[in-house]
């Protein structure tokens, strides 16, 4: 079992240390939470699959349609996190529990100049790799 846990953790920290570019920036997706490249986050629900009318057409009795129209209906998760209001990016699971953890540590929501010493932002990002 633990070493299942070390796996994930070691998952976890490759995902948070993925490049990324957003906002004409590139960095890491730990550092642009950190730096508060993001206000918010939300879960959202998607289509599991799109539409696709030729692939719909080209089936050949009713059935499949049917059970193609079905899947189309399913709906499947989306993490998300708010660069604005109005404009979000998807996101990795790992990547939405990290800035749900760390949005809870610093309480970005009602006061945005929070400080997190070196000591209490080291203790939270070692807990992502141990």
């Amino acid at each position: 079992m633990d070493k299942i846990i070390i796996m994930n953790n070691a998952r976890k920290e490759k995902l948070l240390n993925k490049i990324v570019r957003t906002n004409n920036k590139t960095d890491t997706w730990k550092n642009h939470i950190i730096n508060k490249t993001f206000i918010k986050s939300e879960e959202g629900e998607v289509n599991a699959i799109i539409f696709n009318r030729t692939k719909f057409n080209k089936m050949d009795n009713n059935k499949e349609q049917d059970n193609y129209t079905k899947r189309c209906n399913e709906k499947k998760k989306e993490y998300r996190l708010y660069k604005t209001e109005e404009i979000f990016i998807t996101v990795p699971y790992f990547v939405y529990e990290f800035f749900e953890e760390y949005k809870e540590k610093l309480d970005i929501d009602t006061n945005p100049d929070n400080y997190l010493g070196d000591l209490e932002l080291t203790n939270l990002l070692n807990g992502w790799t141990k």
